[in-house]
């Protein structure tokens, strides 16, 4: 079990790392995609959108390190739960809403993806990863 576990939070670590480094190097480009989404009362705040990007970009890095270096462990499990379900959600339900998006933003402006089904499998995916891993580390740590 403990080399699933091994796997998996290196996984996250790998995935984490990738996507906050390419929406950091474009956070205008980020924001942008977050507003794509037109999520209720985002075109009112745009100034907020870029400082929430930023923010939200050195949070996947704190995740990214805080996976590697195994500093509270659960805790970041559980985080990493809830960004992967808040990914899935946001999906659906913008998909559900019939929005076109060109680019999901999932990995910043560098590695460009439109927004389908597969995302939603893929977050899904990553979900259920996810929630094995806080299991693996609350039963096995």
């Amino acid at each position: 079990m403990q080399i699933v576990l091994w796997i998996i939070r290196y996984l996250f670590v790998l995935i984490y790392l990738t996507t906050s480094l390419g929406k950091l190097l474009d956070n205008r480009g980020f924001a942008q995609a977050i507003i794509a989404y037109q999520l209720p009362g985002l075109e009112q705040m745009n100034g907020f959108v870029l400082s929430f990007a930023l923010a939200f970009s050195l949070f996947e890095l704190l995740l990214a390190y805080a996976l590697a270096t195994q500093k509270k462990l659960l805790h970041t499990a559980y985080a990493v739960v809830a960004v992967q379900a808040m990914y899935l959600v946001l999906a659906l339900v913008t998909l559900y809403r019939g929005i076109a998006i060109d680019n999901c933003g999932c990995f910043g402006v560098f590695l460009q993806r439109p927004l389908t089904m597969a995302t939603v499998y893929e977050d899904l995916v990553l979900l259920i990863m996810a929630i094995v891993q806080a299991l693996f580390i609350k039963i096995y740590r």
